[in-house]
């Protein structure tokens, strides 16, 4: 789902059951926040050099936002799942960091 600082949280894609399938929704998701202004749907089958040409045409598309992804685990022999979206985390830390040493 994706979680929105403009709403509530968005139900996004379907239920993922193959393990192999999570990080491709995860890329579709983060491309859908760049995107707002595309229907969700739009991302839910693309492969990851799709994702990259809509984003690279797109002259709509963001470069940062304030929205997360959020990934919900119901399987309680899974295993724990942790991923940073590092250019999100680094261009806060660069504000923060320009704006308490300035």
């Amino acid at each position: 789902s994706i979680n929105s600082s403009r709403s509530a949280v968005t139900p996004f894609g379907p239920v993922i059951t193959d393990r192999n399938d999570v990080e491709p929704h995860i890329r579709r998701a983060q491309a859908a926040i760049l995107s707002p202004h595309r229907p969700l749907d739009l991302f839910f089958n693309k492969s990851r050099e799709e994702l990259k040409d809509i984003l690279e045409q797109d002259d709509q598309a963001l470069s940062f936002s304030e929205d997360v992804v959020v990934v919900d685990i119901e399987d309680p022999d899974g295993t724990d799942l942790f991923f940073v979206d590092l250019p999100g985390k680094y261009i806060f830390l660069a504000q923060w960091t320009e704006s308490y040493t300035a």
